[in-house]
């Protein structure tokens, strides 16, 4: 009879349960207009929720699990609106505003805050805009996908925003500024991750050019607690020893010897686990990856895998159009010695998977080329960056405005020259005097830096060292020098006109930090 007690005291509780929701839904929360509207929740099994927003309500049922989901009506753009959910208990959630929300992800030049960027102050104190606003999707790196991610909702404010992401930031203001719409930041993005770490364990087992990704992970893992013991037992002693002997004679101190955690951020699914798939199912208008740093050792390899992933999000929000707005590589040196303009590069061969992804239908890229700082992986002008993804997002909405700088279309041989074409090619021009970043090739794919004319809407390509040209490079570099426009004063991205193969080439297994 005891047994029986207690089994019917916990099927009581289990069915009168308190309604909860996620963190997601709490105050000053944005949520996605124009649209149905997801709600979601856990309850008691079969309890009965009602959800109302405004004056838009619907029920559900608390399921043999206790979760529960309804689809509102949306109400009109704007607000506030106060949202309710009633159950066993009342759950009241105020300030909340219906408009744009936009997942906003990446590494770390999407995690660079405002306070980080260039003039800080005086964009801190202009940063009145109460209906932006950011929840910050708490770090979490986890093995399996979570339900609930960790954060709040913040207003923007002199206050608040030099923790907003920058670009983030820059992007939904110039967003806001335009439609006069709330506008939500989903800030998702850790810097150094590579993008394996954003994707899923099933995704990334179905891509052949990521075989050797899971294997290297599952090995380190399998072996770790051996390579702790050996870094505790003989390593670190080792190392103390050598230290103490250098200090000793008054020469420098050996580094202290690094070993990989058990639980890695550049390990596959990670961030994916813990902070993507907590916010899947919520309304959002799309998403603005900035990204690609961490992975240019494997830039081939990154051919599909960027794809992959944009594919995979896009399933899980069951909208296969999603808009993917997204961030090249910004001109960077490098971290191992400077260079100049060369024509094999690692950093160019991301670039150039990055423009692949165009194929896609709703995508977008941002060129960043004349924006960068070829010293710091970290450029400080994040305004320009937001201000382009937000032409992008429009230019995908419908509105018939120039987003993007001129696009390699083709090439034509004429004697001792190349001729380019492009699109988006109206009013090209220079910036800063002559055409710079072109380089041409021969059959000996030997590329010397090149003459190029502009003629019209296409450019005229030659070098007196090249006779019998048959390739054509532009900005193919760590740090390109070059300057090719638009009438919108849009760059253009760099490219090739070869399909030779390049150095990253059957680079597939990531280095662990």
């Amino acid at each position: 009879m005891r047994f029986v007690g207690i089994l019917l005291l916990l099927v009581a509780s289990s069915a009168f349960a308190d309604v909860a929701l996620p963190a997601l839904f709490s105050d000053h929360a944005v949520l996605q207009g124009e649209a149905k509207i997801p709600v979601w929740g856990t309850a008691g099994i079969g309890e009965v929720v009602t959800v109302t927003l405004g004056d838009r309500q619907a029920n559900a049922t608390g399921d043999a699990n206790g979760a529960w989901r309804v689809a509102l009506d949306p109400p009109a753009v704007g607000g506030p609106y106060t949202l309710v959910v009633k159950g066993n208990n009342t759950i009241t959630v105020n300030d909340v505003v219906v408009g744009d929300v936009w997942l906003c992800s990446g590494q770390s030049n999407m995690e660079w805050k405002v306070a980080q960027a260039a003039n800080a102050d005086v964009e801190t104190a202009a940063a009145n805009y109460p209906l932006i606003r950011q929840f910050t999707i708490q770090r979490a790196i986890v093995y399996a996908p979570l339900q609930n991610a960790t954060g709040k909702w913040v207003v923007c404010s002199p206050a608040t925003v030099r923790n907003f992401s920058a670009v983030g930031y820059y992007f939904a203001r110039e967003l806001h500024k335009n439609s006069r719409q709330p506008v939500g930041i989903l800030f998702s993005a850790v810097g150094g991750t590579p993008i394996e770490s954003w994707m899923s364990i099933e995704t990334l087992k179905q891509q052949p050019e990521s075989a050797v990704i899971l294997p290297m992970w599952e090995q380190h893992l399998k072996n770790y607690s051996k390579t702790k013991q050996e870094y505790d037992t003989i390593t670190i002693p080792a190392w103390q020893k050598t230290a103490a002997a250098a200090k000793a004679a008054g020469t420098p101190e050996p580094p202290k010897p690094r070993i990989i955690s058990e639980l890695n951020y550049h390990q596959p699914a990670v961030f994916w686990n813990g902070m993507i798939a907590p916010l899947v199912g919520y309304g959002i208008r799309g998403v603005a990856w900035y990204q690609g740093e961490s992975n240019v050792d494997r830039a081939w390899q990154y051919r599909q895998l960027f794809p992959a992933l944009i594919k995979e999000w896009r399933t899980a929000w069951n909208s296969p159009e999603l808009p993917f707005l997204y961030v090249q590589i910004a001109p960077y040196k490098g971290y191992d010695a400077p260079r100049a303009d060369v024509t094999d590069s690692d950093y160019a061969e991301l670039r150039e998977a990055q423009s692949m992804a165009l194929v896609l239908p709703k995508t977008a890229m941002v060129v960043t080329t004349d924006i960068g700082d070829a010293n710091n992986i970290h450029p400080s002008n994040k305004q320009s960056v937001g201000e382009r993804l937000a032409l992008a997002a429009r230019n995908l909405a419908g509105e018939k405005i120039i987003a993007t700088g001129p696009q390699y279309a083709g090439m034509a041989i004429e004697d001792n020259c190349i001729r380019l074409s492009f699109t988006g090619a109206t009013g090209l021009h220079a910036n800063n005097g002559e055409l710079t970043g072109f380089y041409l090739a021969g059959y000996d794919r030997k590329f010397f830096p090149a003459k190029a004319i502009i003629d019209g809407e296409t450019i005229l390509v030659s070098c007196k060292e090249v006779v019998a040209p048959v390739a054509v490079r532009y900005g193919w570099a760590n740090a390109p020098t070059c300057n090719l426009a638009n009438g919108a004063n849009l760059p253009a991205s760099p490219f090739r006109t070869d399909e030779w193969p390049g150095i990253t080439v059957g680079k597939l297994a990531p280095v662990p930090w």
